[in-house]
């Protein structure tokens, strides 16, 4: 090219290429299919090169993923190490608290047992409280009672102090009942028994009990109501308890020359009434009107022992009632009881249409008792068996002594103090039995269903006596069979006449056995399940051994399992009459249904029947019927 633009060229130049010819072409060729082959060997190992480099690059990046997770699982291993350090640490700590918590919870279920003794032991306390104050009170009132009926006292000035130591007797028993009320309260068992009541009226008899004493001190004491024929339904109780509680904090605190008033107030326009019991005493300190209600309280303005649970007892009694307890106190205190009127407010169960008997003043009765140097003098009876037989089963002399003292002219009395109390029962085998609950051995509840579960006694009625007047006590005397439950103190004249009442209702049975007790059927009686077997039993011995003339009572004693005295006095007390006179009555009978519906001869009746001989046969019939054999059946 340079040649053809005429540039100067070398003879001799080197070329950037090989020369082709024909000397080496073949060789040139050989060489050049030999490079294709090396450039191709080449290209196949730079494509396993980069197959290798990806074979590294994914080895390494696995390793570096395998690098990481062995890391972190080193990581891991070691959290879990530490982890299941503090777990185990933590585990020890738990079981080390559990170990406390066990031995607490130990602790508590031994405080719990102890506090559960403790309530126990205080429920006997109360309970045993109740019975040895009650007894003696009873007996306490019942004297003062037979005391006001002396003509000797009852018309001289003596007998407004008799009064006033019954009164006060009650007084000392609304005490007693006070701190048996707060044990109901705590353990929320009361009931209301709620009667109308004419509230003027209810609170007059209460204001006369406090007369004597508001003259004594010369205290204005007075009531006012503005409607004098109000009535309400309250607890005459409860509301009793409420009045006497009221009061006496009023005269407690208000000096002599003072004031003290009862105002009930009727509101129209209201469903309520409002009774204000207003005084001038010291009052109470205003920081103090809130506490005044709770249990236990002493006012810091209080120099007098107090229980301090009468206002808290209260105010739960009005609350009882649906109603409001409230204090002020300015110029003295006034205490203002709110109560509602009708019936809507209480309950069916909590309504009774049949006021309760009001434990008024003294009660009269006729019995009048012989008391010198604290023994009563006992009238000695005539004739045993023309008096009904009494069984007095009582742990306390005097009150035994009392009613022994009492009941002996128109009663055999039999005593025991509980620990012969079954053998007593079963020797005499008395017209009614009278039982105190706390004896020394046996409760009364065992002893009366001893009695009603024995086929000896179980006729007998019987009168459950004790200063225990909660529903339960009253519930378990009825289960244990008691036909009567008094609490204690009892009114004499109330317990003489259960006495008469429960006497006459067995007259009454015995009355139906007479008249019905010889049928040989006896499916249709409905006498007591122990009378009532006892019956059949001795009605299907007699009559399987009717024709025998040598059956004897005391053969029908073996086959009882009973002695013969045992027989002969419960068939007397179920009957009336001698249990061989019940036998010969029934043999009786029978004759008198083989006259009437067979042709046997008289002297085979009378052999067919269990009689000796014909002519002992015919003066029995006609002592029974006054017509002799034959002439009943001439005339049937």
């Amino acid at each position: 090219m340079k040649i053809l633009q005429d540039e100067t060229v070398l003879k001799e130049n080197i070329l950037n290429t090989t020369v082709i010819d024909y000397r080496n072409a073949k060789i040139m060729e050989k060489q050049y299919e030999r490079i294709n082959k090396h450039q191709i060997d080449i290209e196949k190992q730079q494509s396993v090169i980069r197959e290798l480099e990806n074979t590294y690059s994914t080895q390494s990046n696995i390793l570096k993923w395998l690098a990481g997770l062995l890391i972190i699982s080193i990581l891991l291993a070691a959290y879990s190490i530490f982890s299941q350090y503090k777990l185990n640490k933590k585990k020890r700590t738990l079981e080390l608290q559990n170990k406390k918590i066990t031995v607490q919870r130990n602790q508590i279920k031994s405080i719990a047992k102890e506090v559960k003794k403790s309530n126990e032991a205080k429920t006997n306390f109360f309970t045993g409280l109740s019975h040895e104050f009650k007894t003696p009170i009873t007996l306490i009132l019942s004297s003062v009672e037979s005391m006001f009926e002396n003509k000797a006292i009852k018309e001289t000035k003596l007998s407004r102090d008799v009064a006033l130591i019954y009164n006060n007797s009650k007084r000392l028993l609304r005490l007693i009942n006070q701190l048996l009320d707060f044990r109901k309260i705590e353990d929320r068992k009361f009931t209301l028994k709620a009667s109308e009541v004419n509230l003027y009226e209810f609170s007059n008899h209460i204001f006369k009990d406090f007369e004597r004493e508001a003259e004594k001190r010369n205290i204005n004491f007075s009531l006012h109501a503005n409607n004098k024929d109000l009535k309400i339904y309250l607890d005459r109780d409860l509301i009793d308890k409420v009045y006497f509680n009221l009061l006496s904090n009023a005269f407690k605190f208000t000096p002599n020359n003072g004031t003290i008033s009862i105002n009930i107030v009727d509101n129209p326009e209201k469903d309520t009434v409002n009774i204000h019991f207003k005084d001038s005493g010291i009052g109470i300190p205003n920081k103090e009107l809130n506490s005044v209600f709770k249990a236990f309280y002493q006012g810091s303005n209080n120099n007098q022992s107090s229980s301090g649970i009468g206002l808290f007892l209260s105010k739960e009694f009005v609350e009882l009632h649906k109603g409001a307890l409230n204090v002020h106190s300015k110029h003295g205190t006034e205490f203002i009881v709110t109560l509602h009127k009708g019936s809507d407010h209480l309950k069916s169960e909590e309504i009774i249409y049949e006021p309760d008997m009001v434990d008024d003043s003294l009660i009269r009765y006729t019995d009048d008792v012989d008391y010198h140097e604290g023994n009563f003098t006992e009238t000695e009876t005539k004739d045993n068996e023309e008096h009904y037989s009494i069984l007095i089963i009582e742990d306390n002399l005097d009150l035994v002594t009392y009613l022994k003292g009492k009941l002996a002219a128109d009663y055999l009395v039999y005593t025991s103090d509980g620990t012969d109390a079954i053998d007593k029962a079963l020797e005499h085998i008395p017209d009614i039995i009278v039982c105190d609950v706390n004896l020394p051995e046996k409760s009364g509840f065992d002893i009366c269903k001893t009695l009603k579960n024995d086929l000896r006694t179980s006729h007998i009625p019987t009168i459950i006596l004790t200063a225990q007047s909660s529903k339960e006590s009253y519930i378990q005397g009825l289960q244990s069979g008691a036909d009567l439950y008094l609490t204690k103190p009892f009114s004499y004249a109330i317990l003489l006449q259960s006495i008469k009442s429960l006497l006459y209702n067995r007259e009454k049975l015995r009355y139906y056995y007479i008249n019905n007790i010889y049928r040989l059927d006896n499916s249709e009686d409905n006498f007591g399940p122990f009378e009532q077997n006892f019956i059949s039993n001795i009605n299907e011995l007699i009559h399987n051994n009717l024709d025998n003339s040598n059956f004897s009572v005391e053969q029908l004693a073996d086959e009882l399992n009973i002695s013969r005295i045992q027989l002969y006095r419960k068939m007397k007390a179920i009957s009336g009459i001698s249990i061989s006179d019940y036998i010969q009555n029934i043999r009786l009978e029978k004759a008198k249904v083989l006259l009437n519906e067979t042709t046997l001869t008289i002297s085979e009746v009378a052999y067919a029947t269990g009689f000796s001989s014909p002519s002992y046969f015919s003066t029995s019939f006609k002592n029974k019927y006054s017509k002799t054999p034959k002439a009943y059946r001439s005339n049937k």
